[in-house]
């Protein structure tokens, strides 16, 4: 699977398994979105996914170095600078 595939699987083909996908799985107005920003692009390379630089839920924006100071540590996860 290509990372196209592997996001749209994740995204899209998710919400559509919930039922969901007219209010989730995808970037569109009047839809609910909770995003992670990666530096990089997964669509070139998926392994990009692991570069998080911020992430917005419900409106809100959050760091992702804040998010996983209470979890353990994981050497294959990348926070970007």
């Amino acid at each position: 699977m290509g990372p196209v595939a592997a996001l749209r699987a994740v995204t899209y083909r998710a919400a559509c398994c919930l039922r969901k996908q007219t209010d989730i799985g995808s970037v569109e107005r009047g839809r609910y979105a909770d995003l992670m920003v990666v530096n990089g692009n997964p669509l070139v390379d998926v392994r990009q996914l692991r570069n998080v630089t911020a992430v917005y839920k419900g409106g809100v924006r959050y760091d992702p170095k804040e998010l996983l100071a209470s979890l353990p540590p994981n050497p294959n996860f990348k926070v970007a600078a």
